[in-house]
Order: structure tokens, then sequence, then C-alpha cells
């Protein structure tokens, strides 16, 4: 299969597409994604995969990853395989504006 993309691949954009046979269209889409698709295996719950939240105080919509409907759990997944480096307090500070969505 033709490989298209533009970003560097990870390990986990390579395991990606040997279980579905292609790459997503960004970086860091592959692991989101199979995040996803593990806590629906997991949970036995609907999530739904890149979502838009609108926040409850700021009015500022925010994008999930993933969202568990019923529960509204959000989702957050981030890919730093190539950087090998930890989550840092931009991504925290960002995950936590968009958790105040469901406060």
């Amino acid at each position: 299969m033709d490989d298209n993309t533009k970003y560097q691949k990870s390990t986990i954009d390579d395991l990606f597409f040997g279980i579905f046979g292609f790459y997503p269209s960004k970086a860091g889409q592959a692991y989101e994604m199979l995040v996803s698709a593990v806590l629906k295996l997991v949970l036995n719950k609907d999530i739904e995969y890149n979502q838009f939240e609108r926040g409850i105080y700021s009015e500022t919509v925010y994008q999930l990853d993933g969202l568990i409907r019923g529960d509204n759990y959000p989702i957050e997944a981030k890919d730093y395989t190539l950087r090998d480096s930890k989550v840092g307090r931009p991504d925290l500070q960002k995950l936590e504006g968009a958790l105040a969505v469901y406060q």
C-alpha cells in the first residue's frame, strides 16, 4: 500500500499500520486511535474519536482525542516516542482546561 503521509513515523505508527494496513494522516493520530479502540474493547463503552466540546466556564471549544459517551469522560493520548520524552506542562494545562468541560 502506498504511504502518502508526510510525517516521521514512530513505532506506534508502524504498529497501527501492521494492524490496519494504512498510516493515519498526521503524527500522533495512530496512538490516539489505538487508545480509543483499546478503551472501547476493555470498557465495553461507546467511544467517539476526535471530539470537540465547549467548556462550561470559558465557552472555549476544546478538541479531545476521544470521549467516552454516557460517562462523558475525555480521552487524551500523546505519542512522544520520537521525542523520547514525557508529556510536558503545556499539554497538561490544555487537558486541565478541557476537563472543565465536565465539571
